[in-house]
């Protein structure tokens, strides 16, 4: 069984970025667009900043298309941000490998 035979339907979420009033890049905009692709095996890494512990959650997630360092994606309802640039597994311009960690707006 290949791993294209996992791939589901991925929302792509690329920020355009602008200055805002005070000539700060800042996220203006930003196009969705639909790519296929897969979302694995998790490992918990345990972060302490400012003395408080957190455990930010990340995951394996491969595509049939390149993705670049911080786009977001929606998949299965849940948000994720790529954290890793993605490295092409097998080395013939498909099957990306990245590591993106799952978004928690309420925090």
């Amino acid at each position: 069984m290949a791993i294209e035979d996992f791939y589901e339907p991925i929302t792509r979420r690329v920020f355009i970025t602008g200055l805002n009033s005070k000539y700060e890049t800042t996220k203006t905009s930003y196009t969705d667009t639909t790519i296929n692709g897969y979302i694995g095996s998790n490992s918990n890494i345990e972060i302490k900043t400012a003395d408080k512990d957190s455990v930010k959650t990340q995951y394996n997630f491969y595509s049939d298309t390149e993705c670049n360092y911080s786009d977001e994606f929606i998949y299965k309802s849940q948000n994720y941000r790529l954290v890793s640039d993605m490295h092409d597994a097998v080395n013939k311009g498909h099957h990306f490998k990245g590591v993106v960690q799952k978004i928690d707006y309420t925090e």
